[in-house]
């Protein structure tokens, strides 16, 4: 096995087998934090995918391509990589208060998931609030970034005046 599929395996197929298989046990997410969990897993995957598509996209040949088109996959990859993790982030925040609701207040934790459909509305709702916060106020990125020549990189457009980035 070389390292080529090596990166592969790790990268591509372990996390959608794990992530495939999970679904298919899907009561665990009505009666414990696997929601909020699985929202995470799927946001880090995400940012690992478009970190794996960075890396390429700097080691890969430009010659010959359009900057508009070296520009819109910086802005897309680094968006990506930007509101996934933190979506996860988000997601580990909200796993955190449910293991201290669990820890310390044990009968209220009890008391909510003992009526999992409404709890799960509710995850379902904060999951969707926070997905679209992320979503929302990582847009930045793609006014911001575009594609270097001289660096050959992704960067802030240099056209944009210092005090208006904060």
């Amino acid at each position: 096995m070389n390292l080529q599929s090596a990166y592969f395996t790790l990268y591509i197929v372990v996390p959608t087998l794990g992530i495939g298989l999970n679904w298919r046990s899907a009561i665990r997410f009505e009666t414990t934090s696997g929601l909020p969990l699985a929202a995470m897993s799927a946001g880090d995957s995400v940012t690992l995918l478009a970190q794996l598509a960075q890396a390429l996209f700097h080691s890969a040949p430009k010659n010959g391509l359009p900057t508009w088109l070296l520009s819109g996959t910086c802005k897309i990859d680094l968006y990506l990589m930007h509101t996934t993790s933190a979506f996860s982030v988000w997601c580990w925040l909200a796993l955190s208060i449910l293991r201290y609701t669990a820890v310390f207040h044990p009968i209220k934790y009890r008391t909510i998931w003992r009526q999992p459909r409404n709890a799960l509305k509710y995850v379902l709702k904060v999951s969707k609030a926070l997905g679209c916060f992320c979503f929302l106020f990582e847009t930045w990125i793609l006014f911001v970034v575009v594609y270097s020549e001289d660096g050959r990189a992704c960067v802030e457009q240099p056209t944009i005046p210092q005090h208006n980035v904060k």
